[in-house]
């Protein structure tokens, strides 16, 4: 028997979803985008041998690797309407918004990254808040 694929289901059932949830749902796979890309990038100074600690890249890499499959499957459960998505996407957006907040002062700040950060987090935060992603999400089954 085959498995059904998931991703594809949750793609075709998208009709029934608020536009809101499908733009939050792409920027969650932009940002799991992102997160492979520091992964691969923290991979990449290991392969190299870049690194200082070789065993705090490994772990950066491994937890960059599952903070990425992890916000995949926020995005996933989003395309879904599964209740238990909404509030995880929410803390997930915590994320951003906490390095764009500490991208604005200090030795290293930068002010495009914390523009950047602060926006996406607080538009996709504000997307998830929004009433019919509510409605959705506090449906009940009869």
């Amino acid at each position: 028997m085959a498995r059904p694929n998931i991703l594809k289901e949750a793609i075709l059932s998208t009709k029934s979803l608020p536009w809101q949830v499908n733009a939050a749902v792409v920027v969650l796979f932009v940002e799991t985008l992102a997160l492979l890309g520091g992964a691969a990038y923290f991979v990449y100074g290991i392969l190299t041998n870049q690194a200082r600690l070789l065993s705090t890249l490994i772990a950066l890499a491994g937890f960059t690797l599952l903070a990425a499959v992890w916000v995949l499957s926020l995005a996933v459960g989003l395309l879904q309407g599964k209740k238990s998505s909404r509030t995880p996407a929410l803390f997930a957006q915590m994320i951003p918004l906490s390095i764009g907040i500490g991208s604005v002062g200090g030795p290293n700040s930068n002010a495009l990254v914390a523009v950047i950060l602060l926006g996406v987090g607080l538009f996709t935060v504000g997307l998830l808040l929004s009433k019919p992603v509510g409605a959705l999400m506090n449906r009940t089954l009869e």
